[in-house]
């Protein structure tokens, strides 16, 4: 038990950090075409707390779909599938609860088909400009390097 708990505090805490990491450089309330940065991780901490869950009753599912608003029931079941227990620490995900999951997720509303989230979307990037007072003719550019510049 003790080494699942081990990774799987390990990867809330590298989802911490980037939270951290977004409210430290004030884009938290960074809004982009899709919500905030912040909503954009969202999905990713609710899987997370997905596989910290309890998985053997129809009980657990529900409770699993309550809480995890940000994730579609085929994106639940793809990953209550795909789970693999650390041997001798966990048990399996029951064949039956996998089935009801992939019959709740017949009967939803949602897009039966997003599995993944969009990874084509592009964060916009600044880079903040600042001028050097150093000429091109005062840099020492290895020679191995100026094939690379064109003047």
């Amino acid at each position: 038990w003790e080494s699942v708990e081990v990774e799987y505090r390990l990867r809330r805490y590298n989802l911490n950090i980037l939270e951290e990491w977004v409210r430290e450089n004030g884009l938290m309330e960074e809004e982009l075409m899709d919500g905030s940065v912040i909503s954009m991780l969202h999905p990713m901490i609710q899987a997370s707390k997905l596989l910290q869950m309890k998985k053997q009753s129809f009980h657990d599912v529900e409770e699993i779909i309550s809480l995890c608003t940000c994730l579609n029931i085929l994106q639940i079941q793809k990953l209550v599938t795909m789970y693999t227990p650390s041997s001798g620490f966990e048990e399996r995900v029951p064949i039956a609860i996998i089935r009801y999951i992939a019959k709740k997720n017949q009967s939803s509303k949602t897009d039966p088909t997003q599995l993944m989230v969009d990874v084509s979307y592009q964060f916009p990037v600044t880079f903040p400009f600042s001028y050097a007072d150093v000429s091109y003719n005062d840099m020492k550019i290895p020679k191995r390097f100026k094939h690379l510049i064109k003047i």
